[in-house]
């Protein structure tokens, strides 16, 4: 027996696993089975055996929900774990948190590492938060190119945080795992819910410094999508998930609570991204392009010494640049010898 999900292959389902949560308002339990992935070589690195089916069933203020699992992670797309204990959680500490009107599911992502994953039930309307990765405009202030983004627009409405515990291991510290929880109504009236880890942007606890309030604010607009030319500069866990933009009265306040950044590394961070922008063209076969984008970065260079090797490289890159336009070389050859040999001759 085989079981197919997506484009995860799995082995034949285990045993049926149970867990459950009670306190004086909520009863949850979660049933599920687990299979290993066969036909992906993982080595020493091979995740542990990934949920391919299951379900959560909670009861609360008198009434009975239930969920299928593979919808509220991304199972599909990951392999996936429970986090039954702090001890190997990657993070995460409990499978079932009740906080205030909320449940929160933690389990963990098992693809290169590990990384916890948190969904968000809200216990008042029976409603699933998509998680969703904050994408402010800061941290891309010093993109080399615009982004390609295709997205939705919707209205904030309410803004809540859950904070929950993080736990690498059961001997280290406790610290806060800051989940913001977003209601948002699209154009047509449509109400939709979403969360993201507050660490994805601030790289640690979030502090009313690092994420000042709670943003994005209500009545200022959001939109969730796709990025199509960032996907290495944004965090995400798994290929479906979407990324939240500010509005620019949001971003403008998310800046602003930001250190500023010294000129002189704002400038190596620009040349920094020239640099491999333009790298990353010659090796999509973009010559041109990819010269345009080293010039782009020689002129941001201060160190006379790196200036003038650089300068070197680029003199080597006009003149393939000539050999292109005069039929000699292909724009592909060129753009071979830019990524392989700094434009040395073939």
């Amino acid at each position: 027996m085989i079981a197919i999900v997506a484009a995860i292959v799995f082995g034949a389902p285990g045993p049926e696993h149970r867990v459950v949560f009670h306190d004086a308002t909520v009863r949850a339990e979660i049933r599920y089975r687990t299979a290993d992935e066969p036909l992906r070589d993982h080595g020493e690195d091979q995740p542990p055996p990934s949920i391919v089916t299951g379900q959560l069933t909670v009861d609360a203020a008198g009434r009975r929900r239930t969920y299928d699992l593979t919808r509220l992670f991304p199972t599909r797309d990951v392999p996936i774990t429970m986090a039954v204990s702090s001890v190997d959680g990657c993070g995460a500490t409990a499978p079932i948190v009740h906080k205030s009107h909320y449940l929160a599911l933690e389990a963990i992502i098992g693809e290169k590492g590990c990384a916890p994953i948190a969904t968000i039930v809200d216990l008042s309307n029976g409603r699933v938060a998509e998680d969703v990765v904050l994408d402010p405009s800061w941290p891309h202030r010093f993109d080399a190119e615009p982004e390609s983004f295709v997205g939705s627009r919707a209205i904030v409405t309410d803004v809540q945080t859950v904070s929950l515990d993080f736990q690498l291991g059961s001997s280290s510290p406790v610290t806060a795992w800051p989940i913001v929880i977003v209601t948002a109504k699209d154009a047509v009236g449509r109400t939709h819910d979403v969360s993201f880890d507050a660490r994805d942007v601030t790289g640690s606890s979030a502090t009313a410094a690092t994420v000042p309030g709670l943003l994005p604010s209500v009545g200022q607009p959001i939109v969730l999508g796709k990025i199509r030319n960032r996907d290495l500069l944004v965090v995400r866990y798994f290929p479906t998930q979407r990324v939240l933009h500010l509005s620019d009265s949001d971003n403008q306040k998310f800046a602003a609570a930001q250190t500023p950044t010294p000129p002189n590394i704002a400038t190596i961070a620009k040349r920094n991204a020239l640099f491999s922008l333009s790298y990353a063209q010659a090796e999509d076969g973009r010559f041109d392009a990819a010269v345009g984008t080293f010039q782009k970065m020689l002129a941001l260079e201060t160190d006379p010494t790196l200036h003038a090797g650089e300068a070197l490289i680029l003199k080597r890159c006009l003149g393939l640049a000539r050999e292109v336009r005069a039929g000699s070389r292909t724009e592909a050859q060129a753009a071979a010898l830019f990524f392989k040999h700094d434009c040395a001759p073939g």
